[in-house]
């Protein structure tokens, strides 16, 4: 092998090397990426059925406080 192909392989090696980590580090980050939207995702349902407990829970106080023989025993009690 001449010293000239020497130093195109070389040359061209580094290139393939450099081009490799690239595309590496793209695919990394990508999937980081998805790691951290599905994390958030997770979180953000996991607030919304909190929500949705908290908005059942309050229904059923309202109706409690809104009955009227509630207001019959509440208003016995302050006697």
């Amino acid at each position: 092998m001449s010293e000239g192909a020497f130093i195109v392989s070389i040359v061209f090696g580094s290139i393939l090397i450099i081009v490799g980590l690239g595309i590496f580090h793209d695919v990394w980050k990508t999937k980081t990426r998805q790691n951290v939207l599905r994390e958030q995702q997770s979180e953000e349902d996991e607030h919304l059925a909190l929500l949705a407990r908290l908005e059942e829970r309050i229904e059923v106080l309202e109706r409690i406080v809104t009955d009227e023989k509630f207001e019959l025993r509440r208003r016995f009690r302050d006697m």
